[in-house]
């Protein structure tokens, strides 16, 4: 049977246990399907360290694997896949969107089309980020012959099981998605190119710890900022910079979201009108998610810039995931940003003592609104919004 944890959930959060995504009293079908794998299944809204998490056999797919069950509203999950030195992963093809992020480790990736032979491969190492096209068969290769690799897929997995809960239909479906993958030789292998704002398009990243970034001043402090747009998937990433003795200014949407911290150490803390404030620290490695509409805010403790990625429904499922408000229009605006003038004198007064314990100096003046305006504009289009 699956094993339920919270275990390295370091927020406290108590899962909904009377929230079930489908008929009331029943499991949703993709709940079924998530505890039929019999493998861990991580509850809550965070995974403090993916590089050590426990995972367990999964089948026959030839990987071992626990199941992030965050509290999303069965908008999205993520897999946390660990590939045996010199293994494989199995074959797989199914009608929802992957996108991967590789957590440790190095590999290859081959992809090919239903009813085609024709196959791209391509290799990947820590800190690279693709998407795994509509129902194309894939299989994850670990190349290295001592070590294992560690990915970490994020899924619409929900999505698509609790509005078609035939498994069949979903795992052997013989639909091939000739508009999004035709087995174009360039499809993960292209450079990219810059689109609108700070948006880059691109099938593969190969290292998103690496890939340079541009000033998002509404965000506050100063930050970075780069949005990566995939026609492999309907998945949206972005990766964000903040400096050492900062923090990024509170906002909220809709759930779904994962966040993967890529470099440095801090907290985060979610909370709603009335509600109790979550807290849960994050360092490298760790994977967590924001709670629908909740208030929620990173704050950077440590002595370097934190960078961290977002995987996030995005295009056509962008509304899925948010509100029709300006994602820049503060809280006196009735947006979903909070300037930090408008939020509780106890935020910074918390952070001030956080930093104190690591050494580390407060920026005060980054987070101002002096600051901010002196600052070179957001190259701002509706397509930016995160």
């Amino acid at each position: 049977m699956a094993t339920k944890t919270q275990a390295l959930d370091p927020s406290g959060i108590v899962p909904m246990p009377e929230y079930h995504g489908h008929l009331y009293g029943e499991k949703s079908p993709w709940k079924v399907w998530v505890e039929a794998q019999e493998v861990p299944i991580h509850m809550g809204v965070s995974l403090y360290d993916m590089y050590t998490t426990p995972v367990a056999d999964w089948g026959k797919t030839g990987a071992k694997a626990a199941m992030l069950n965050f509290e999303t509203g069965e908008m999205s999950d993520a897999w946390l896949l660990e590939i045996p030195p010199g293994g494989q992963v199995k074959p797989m093809h199914h009608l929802f969107e992957k996108m991967v992020y590789v957590v440790s480790g190095r590999g290859a990736t081959s992809v090919w089309q239903v009813g085609s032979t024709k196959k791209q491969t391509f290799e990947w190492h820590k800190g690279s980020l693709f998407g795994v096209p509509m129902n194309a068969w894939h299989e994850f290769y670990n190349g290295s012959g001592s070590e294992p690799a560690r990915l970490i897929c994020v899924t619409t997995a929900p999505l698509a099981m609790n509005f078609s809960p035939d498994h069949d239909f979903i795992f052997n479906n013989p639909k091939a998605f000739l508009h999004i993958y035709s087995s174009q030789d360039d499809y993960f292998s292209s450079d990219g190119k810059a689109i609108t704002g700070r948006v880059w398009q691109s099938n593969f990243i190969a290292d998103v710890r690496s890939f340079s970034m541009e000033t998002m001043r509404f965000r506050g402090a100063g930050g970075s900022n780069r949005i990566f747009s995939m026609n492999s998937t309907h998945w949206k990433a972005h990766i964000s910079q903040f400096p050492s003795g900062t923090y990024k200014k509170a906002h909220r949407h809709g759930p779904g979201a994962h966040l993967i911290t890529l470099e440095g150490s801090g907290y985060t803390l979610e909370w709603n009108w009335g509600k109790q404030v979550v807290e849960f620290p994050w360092k490298d490695g760790t994977c967590y998610t924001a709670l629908n509409n909740f208030w929620h805010q990173h704050f950077n403790t440590g002595s370097k810039p934190v960078l961290y990625v977002a995987i996030t429904h995005g295009r056509y499922h962008w509304t899925l995931r948010t509100r029709a408000a300006h994602k820049s229009a503060n809280v006196a605006q009735f947006g979903d940003e909070m300037d930090y003038e408008e939020e509780e004198p106890g935020v910074r007064e918390k952070f001030r003592r956080e930093c104190a314990k690591n050494g580390v100096k407060v920026d005060d003046h980054k987070m101002t609104k002096e600051y901010e305006v002196s600052l070179r504009p957001d190259t701002w289009a509706k397509e930016d919004w995160t």
